[in-house]
């Protein structure tokens, strides 16, 4: 099972950086020599949060429940408010969260398109109780997922992923989603325009 969270990592100059990401986490009695039991993320190559996370060998896995975050990240709104983590070295979780992990990395798995970080956690708190997903808001989050992967699916399949979950959004959407939703499909456009 992968959870979509934000990946809250340091940059070279101190600052933080943001980025939605799938999060595996395996239970020990799931693990194998493959998928070793502890947090696994994949990003991306090339990303800066695999370039941090390959400096640092640590990151934040936050656990959020507004949509806007994942949208923003993907669309250039990155500024979102975060709290450092006084014991940590610079690291930080996002202000707005429901929970996070500290996590270190323990193993790194070479991929030449998303190469694998099995972590450790270090720290864990949870902050405020999950209410669940709306359909519009599980609507929004994959929506950013086909955002975030236009160049590596084809269009017609994107657009008719699209519509589909738009008929979600327009159903079942408050207005936190209904802007997230906007920024997406901005984006969205845009890319189509460049295609």
């Amino acid at each position: 099972m992968i959870q979509e969270i934000i990946l809250t990592t340091v940059n070279a100059d101190g600052s933080i950086h943001l980025a939605p990401m799938g999060l595996t986490l395996t239970e020990p009695a799931a693990a194998t020599e493959a998928m070793p039991a502890g947090a696994s993320l994949a990003p991306f190559a090339p990303s800066r949060s695999l370039d941090n996370l390959a400096r640092r060998g640590t990151g934040v896995i936050n656990i959020c429940d507004d949509v806007r975050v994942f949208a923003g990240c993907l669309t250039g709104r990155r500024d979102w408010p975060t709290v450092a983590l006084a014991a940590h070295n610079g690291e930080a979780r996002l202000a707005e969260v429901l929970g996070y992990r500290l996590v270190s990395v323990k193993a790194f798995g070479q991929n030449p398109e998303r190469p694998r970080f099995i972590c450790s956690i270090i720290e864990s708190q949870q902050i405020k109780p999950f209410n669940g997903f709306c359909r519009a808001q599980s609507a929004v989050i994959e929506a950013a997922i086909l955002v975030s992967r236009f160049n590596r699916t084809p269009a017609r399949d994107l657009i008719r992923e699209f519509e589909q979950l738009a008929t979600i959004v327009d159903k079942t959407a408050g207005a936190v989603e209904f802007e997230a939703w906007g920024w997406l499909q901005e984006a969205f456009e845009q890319d189509l325009a460049k295609d």
